[in-house]
């Protein structure tokens, strides 16, 4: 059962490259050469009126492909839930942790707690609304424990084990409003060109670019709303979301590397970007005050100093 919601929660995009031999033999199929015919159909029968001419079949027919990518796109991608992920388990071993996995194959990778560098949840709107979400443990190397359909209990449980405490971060922090201006203002510097050179073409019609501002401003301001993070326990942590939202943590005593940058845009509004990385994991806050930036990496570097506790 969780393995059918982990699925259906999902995009089906393994679904849709399964389609990809569908379409090469379309004709043979029978079923994308008769919706093709009636397409150049509909477009004969519309030009001279300057216009596509859609019969009810024509729609029906597209709206029957529409129903039937999704659906075999959903089912695919449960079916590869299953095969990947069926007796999904995690284990506390005496050396650390084990996670197997599989239908035909079963899979089983393990590592130390300690190699443990940083956690991290993704999750859609549907997959909340489920209460799951896709926990990683990032270790050193390219062996990170991966568990779909993990629940917020088990989520504690799992940042109790690698860090010692299963309280969330507080992310109580905001990035600067300049992140909104910032966006609205690249938008803009890409939309004027492009309209002045799609004016020649399509006259008047090059204006409907601009609808694209507003659009931009409300997705920007939305995710500057959500976007927090924070510098407490020992852990810096950051949460980003518009739809899909993911979330890092990042111990302290396993940082490798402390940067402040500031870019043009950030030096003129006393702003700057706080970047820490792990040896497999990375924590990145941009538009900060710039005191406020070298404050936080000088609490990171003395945790690095001070704490004895191997990164490895």
């Amino acid at each position: 059962r969780d393995l059918v919601i982990v699925g259906l929660t999902r995009a089906p995009l393994a679904g849709l490259v399964v389609l990809a031999p569908l379409i090469a033999y379309g004709e043979e199929l029978g079923f994308l050469g008769q919706l093709e015919s009636r397409l150049e159909r509909s477009i004969e029968e519309g030009g001279d009126a300057g216009g596509i001419s859609w019969s009810a079949s024509t729609l029906l027919w597209i709206i029957a492909l529409l129903v039937v990518v999704t659906v075999l796109g959903a089912v695919l991608q449960v079916l590869r839930e299953v095969i990947q992920n069926w007796k999904l388990s995690l284990y506390r071993t005496p050396s650390g942790l084990r996670r197997t996995a599989g239908l035909f194959t079963t899979t089983s990778r393990s590592s130390t707690v300690r190699r443990v560098q940083a956690i991290s949840t993704d999750d859609s709107p549907l997959q909340r609304w489920m209460g799951i979400t896709h926990f990683r443990l990032r270790t050193f190397g390219s062996n990170d424990i991966s568990l779909p359909g993990t629940r917020p209990h088990e989520v504690d449980q799992l940042r109790a084990i690698a860090f010692g405490t299963a309280t969330p971060a507080p992310l109580d922090r905001r990035i600067s409003r300049a992140a909104v201006f910032l966006a609205v203002r690249n938008t803009l510097l890409f939309l004027i060109p492009v309209g002045v050179a799609a004016w020649f073409t399509f006259d008047r019609w090059a204006l409907l670019g601009l609808v694209l501002v507003p659009i931009r401003w409300a997705t920007a301001e939305r995710r500057w709303q959500l976007r927090r993070w924070s510098l407490v326990e020992g852990r810096l942590a950051e949460v980003r979301q518009l739809l899909a939202r993911h979330m890092a943590e990042l111990p302290l005593y396993k940082s490798q590397v402390v940067t402040v940058s500031q870019s043009f845009f950030e030096r003129r509004r006393g702003l700057a970007t706080l970047s820490v990385r792990s040896a497999d994991g990375s924590v990145e806050v941009p538009l900060i005050p710039l005191d406020q930036a070298q404050a936080c990496r000088d609490v990171i570097l003395h945790a690095v100093e001070t704490d004895r506790r191997p990164f490895l």
